[in-house]
């Protein structure tokens, strides 16, 4: 399951209170009886917990997201980062932030959708409503995935034309690379250049009711 960050900064620190949506109890498998008694006594909600949920950054909350990292505890406690695919691109920021995350284990990007052409500051529509629950993508989605790049980027001299088209590998690779030289800059403590610590995925919100 996934939690987002608030965009109002002053609740940022109720993130280990936070509400995360059941999505499934075993009893529900079982029969009808024992069905009803799920339905009746699950709870809708429960706490948000570090050590099973994905805390998910989107555009509007990246800053105060690294604020936080250097201003409150429950951060510290995150083991699983999923970040929208427009936030990969600051780079410079999230290894500031990732220096008071060392329990961190994986760093999940999310894209927008499952095919064809994506810009790289294309918006995550997180659902609004039902379960937010974040799944890799299949190796078919992978293959029908292109991240695309057509910007004007400050130069010393003159601005530069950038234009690229990368395979979702080929972005995620350089996304890694990247965070590679930052992180190393700062010290991360759960980066490691030589063994590659942490772990790197590609998921979508999976859109189920």
């Amino acid at each position: 399951m996934a939690y987002q960050v608030p965009s109002d900064p002053h609740h940022d620190d109720e993130a280990n209170q936070a509400p995360v949506r059941n999505l499934y109890s075993p009893l529900l498998a079982t029969n009808t009886e024992a069905r009803e008694v799920a339905l009746q006594k699950m709870p809708q909600t429960r706490p948000y917990d570090p050590e099973r949920d994905f805390l998910y950054i989107g555009n509007s909350t990246f800053y105060n997201f690294c604020e936080a990292c250097g201003r409150d505890d429950w951060p510290s406690a995150t083991r699983r980062l999923a970040l929208a695919l427009p936030v990969v691109d600051r780079g410079v920021w999230l290894p500031i932030a990732m220096k008071h995350l060392p329990r961190l284990e994986s760093i999940s990007i999310v894209y927008p959708k499952t095919a064809g052409d994506i810009d790289r500051l294309e918006r995550v529509a997180v659902p609004r409503s039902g379960y937010r629950v974040l799944r890799p993508l299949t190796q078919e989605e992978r293959d029908a995935v292109h991240v695309t790049a057509d910007f004007w980027a400050e130069n010393i001299f003159d601005p530069l034309h950038v234009v690229w088209r990368k395979s979702l590998s080929e972005h995620v690779d350089s996304a890694r690379d990247d965070l590679s030289v930052n992180a190393r800059r700062e010290k991360v403590p759960s980066w490691s250049h030589e063994t590659q610590r942490l772990c790197f995925d590609v998921v979508c919100f999976d859109r189920i009711s």
